[in-house]
């Protein structure tokens, strides 16, 4: 297998060779040689230029997003054939020419029909097929015939508007709670966060932050978690899943974590007494009970678990430790062990503001 790898490394695509040659495109995925994917993915490819004049940057805030004018999407069902949907004729744009201005103004077909569209892709393209049409328009602009990077562009638009729905999810759920759900704009949002803080409201500061890291978090960028809460490949869109009462995952559990670690890291002197476990020290500590531990002399403590036992034994100064605990496969909760004085706490409540709020009391 390595070998054919090396292989197909070292092939060069030739077009004339297999476009318009009544090949079969290489079924399924896997199967396709690595040459014959990097052509494919090429042809695919939206060019720089218009790649900056059509999408949104990785790292463009959250709320400049929400206010970005994106084209609009179409829930019409469609039962054109995916062949009409390519084109084998010359290239021909009915004015006006500027592709931005063109595409920015078709209504995008829902994902689900553009992720069947490029199924077919692979073999529409070994037919001969140059460009893309799309049927759902009227005689006078079905003409238009444009490049089979349109499909990724489309593909990529409709994951933008995706997303920009989730995070306007999520403002919405930070604005019921503070008691403004009729306002839309994340700046606006702020200033009335800081007004309710000022007076008082429950967890206001953290929803404080929570409206403010709208305008400093790219909307698809890569989160770095702190310390032993490294997380890879968590985008920024996954943590939309904290504002509301989506099912939060592990990998998100753990940037938030590594939030609270980073915030308890900046106080040193407060640090030294409160000890934050990872989902990983969770999931050890489940391993250890379902090996019955204590009662099999056989069994060893998970490495993670020696590692905290290690630490909190070492230090008098430690006073705390809080984890997650994830109940019934369904729903996080926060878990606090005091060492001081021998007791174990859980709560009921959201997690993250349950969490948050436990540590900020300790710290005063």
């Amino acid at each position: 297998m390595a070998s054919q790898a090396r292989d197909d490394l070292e092939l060069i695509f030739v077009p004339e060779d297999w476009i318009g040659q009544q090949k079969r495109f290489p079924s399924p995925k896997s199967t396709v040689p690595n040459y014959i994917h990097d052509a494919r993915k090429n042809i695919l490819a939206i060019p720089l230029v218009l790649a900056e004049c059509l999408l949104p940057p990785d790292n463009l805030p959250v709320s400049q997003l929400l206010d970005l004018p994106l084209p609009p999407s179409s829930s019409a069902l469609i039962f054109t054939d995916i062949a009409e949907w390519y084109s084998k004729d010359p290239p021909f744009l009915s004015p006006p020419t500027d592709l931005c201005h063109i595409l920015k103004g078709q209504p995008v077909p829902p994902l689900a029909f553009l992720e069947n569209l490029k199924t077919g892709f692979g073999q529409a393209w070994f037919d001969g097929n140059q460009f893309i049409v799309d049927p759902r328009f009227n005689e006078s602009t079905s003409s238009e015939r444009l490049p089979l990077w349109v499909l990724q562009f489309r593909l990529d638009i409709g994951r933008v508007r995706k997303i920009k729905g989730e995070w306007r999810t999520g403002l919405k759920w930070l604005t019921n709670l503070l008691g403004c759900p009729h306002i839309a704009h994340v700046e606006d949002v702020v200033q009335w966060a800081a007004m309710s803080a000022d007076e008082g409201v429950p967890f206001s500061n953290e929803l404080v932050h929570a409206v403010e890291t709208f305008k400093a978090i790219g909307w698809n960028t890569r989160i770095q978690g702190v310390g032993p809460m490294q997380v890879e490949h968590l985008q920024s869109p996954r943590l939309a899943q904290l504002l509301g009462d989506n099912w939060i995952g592990a990998s998100v559990m753990e940037a938030v974590l590594g939030g609270l670690l980073g915030r308890l890291e900046r106080l040193p002197s407060h640090a030294k007494s409160v000890v934050i476990g990872t989902v990983g020290l969770f999931d050890a500590i489940m391993l250890s009970a379902k090996q019955d531990y204590g009662k099999n002399t056989n069994t060893n403590l998970p490495t993670v678990m020696l590692e905290y036992e290690t630490r909190i034994k070492s230090s008098a100064a430690i006073a705390q430790l809080f984890l997650p605990v994830f109940v019934n496969e369904n729903h996080w909760i926060a878990c606090e062990i005091d060492f001081k004085s021998s007791t174990i706490a859980y709560g009921e409540h959201k997690f993250l503001i349950l969490l948050r709020t436990r540590i900020a009391d300790n710290l005063g």
